[in-house]
């Protein structure tokens, strides 16, 4: 199961396709887990229980 509403995104059904089919998301605005917005991607890091992982892009 992959929860729509993660990292402060609300992913599209086109969203979850996308990151089930190449694992992970287009660029998207997130917020981690200090609580910071950051640029990065949800990369599907257990495909068997759905778990994901945030992927910063360095500056």
């Amino acid at each position: 199961m992959i929860w729509k509403d993660s990292f402060g995104a609300s992913l599209t059904d086109a969203a979850i396709a996308y990151l089930l089919k190449h694992g992970r998301t287009a660029l998207m605005r997130l917020v981690d887990e200090q609580g910071r917005t950051v640029e990065g991607r949800l990369v599907l890091q257990d495909p068997n229980t759905g778990q994901l992982r945030l992927e910063p892009v360095s500056s």
